[in-house]
């Protein structure tokens, strides 16, 4: 099918193109701003403005671009008056360090999905992941020096890989394909932070937005050095290609409803050995879950640092305690990814152990009361005689 010629510009759009020159662009958007559905720009004069703002100097009823058959009769109705639309993402797509306050900003100038954590922008390929600190999914802290989880699609019930945006992503891990990182801290904007690749997915446990257990999607993201990196040569084992039903029909003690803390230990001690490459920690993330789950149910409600003062009186957005789970001795300096190196720390705890002036004095502490406490939950678990 041949795109349809572009007509000479009607008297209506050459009256908005002399109208941004007149008054200047920061005027026109206060005058003709892009409200409701974005992501599409159209050239007025030398500049190219939201389709939005120039529908409306022009007189013409908004754009309905919710969908790609609306969006269609829009780009015809636009042609009418000689003016090609373009997708924003494709003429000018995000930029790394890139902010906006909030995703509205984001779907004004972009368009796309305002709720989904995984999205594509019209008219581009590549999928944007969005990790908000304050919102509802558990996502892990996003690093460049290792890889990190990135909860699945969907906020109520077990989570399902058929999803919309567990698909995008799953497109993108079985093609290699570059997704953007886009991260909002407590607090802070979002920022498109890195370019990552899907190098893992699997089953994980969490609560969902009504309180309830549920499984869910846990991706493993990687960073890059740009769209075109490729993935780093020590993670691409672990990006192999496995099929939907070997995922639902292998879900471990990490992501079952009530795990004992031996089934979690037998999980992490069956497993491969961690593998350290050229500076860099490759896990699996199933060791990962499980080890951080078993600290979590050998700490209960409490910090286990011995010179805690009290733990926060706030809780999680999943309801749980603020615990931060610690590798005592760090995974770069090849620490092991086990109960008996880890300890569940209040933040407080964990700054003190970090960066605090007796920080190495808190590391040795931590190390004995790590061992203690994983030799205590062993001999307490009611198959450690078995």
């Amino acid at each position: 099918m041949t795109e349809p010629t572009v007509p000479q510009l009607s008297q209506r759009a050459l009256l908005a193109s002399d109208e941004v020159v007149r008054i200047g662009l920061d005027e026109f958007f206060v005058k003709y701003p892009p409200t409701g559905s974005a992501g599409f720009l159209v050239p007025l004069g030398t500049t190219q403005v939201p389709a939005q703002s120039a529908a409306a100097a022009m007189g013409l009823n908004p754009l309905n671009l919710t969908n790609d058959a609306s969006r269609r009769r829009s780009e015809l109705k636009m042609l009418e008056h000689g003016l090609r639309m373009m997708p924003t993402a494709v003429y000018s797509p995000p930029q790394i360090g890139e902010t906006h306050p909030h995703r509205t900003s984001i779907k004004i100038r972009y368009g796309g999905d305002l709720i989904s954590g995984i999205v594509k922008f019209p008219g581009d390929t590549i999928v944007n992941c969005f990790a908000d600190e304050s919102g509802a999914y558990a996502d892990d802290p996003p690093t460049r020096d290792a890889p990190f989880g990135y909860r699945g699609d969907g906020l109520q019930g077990n989570q399902k890989l058929t999803s919309p945006g567990n698909k995008r992503l799953e497109a993108a891990r079985l093609e290699h394909a570059a997704v953007r990182f886009w991260h909002k801290p407590r607090g802070g904007q979002f920022t498109f932070e890195m370019w990552c690749m899907v190098v893992h997915r699997h089953w994980g446990w969490g609560i969902d937005t009504r309180g309830e257990n549920r499984q869910e999607v846990v991706w493993t993201l990687s960073a890059i050095d740009g769209p075109d990196a490729g993935l780093p040569e020590d993670l691409i084992d672990s990006s192999a290609s496995d099929p939907v039903a070997d995922m639902d029909n292998t879900v471990g003690p990490e992501a079952q409803a009530n795990p004992t803390y031996l089934d979690l230990v037998d999980r992490l001690e069956t497993r491969p050995e961690v593998v350290h490459v050229k500076n860099r920690v490759r896990r699996d993330p199933a060791r990962s879950l499980a080890a951080r789950r078993a600290v979590l149910i050998r700490a209960g409600e409490e910090c286990e640092s011995p010179w805690c003062t009290g733990m926060p009186a706030d809780r999680s957005v999943t309801d749980e305690p603020l615990f931060e789970v610690d590798h005592v001795e760090d995974l770069a300096l090849k620490g092991a990814d086990h109960p008996a190196n880890m300890v569940a720390l209040c933040p407080n705890c964990h700054a003190a152990k970090t960066r605090g002036s007796r920080a190495e004095e808190r590391r040795r502490q931590l190390k004995k009361i790590a061992n203690e406490k994983h030799a205590a939950a062993m001999k307490r678990n009611p198959r450690a005689a078995q």
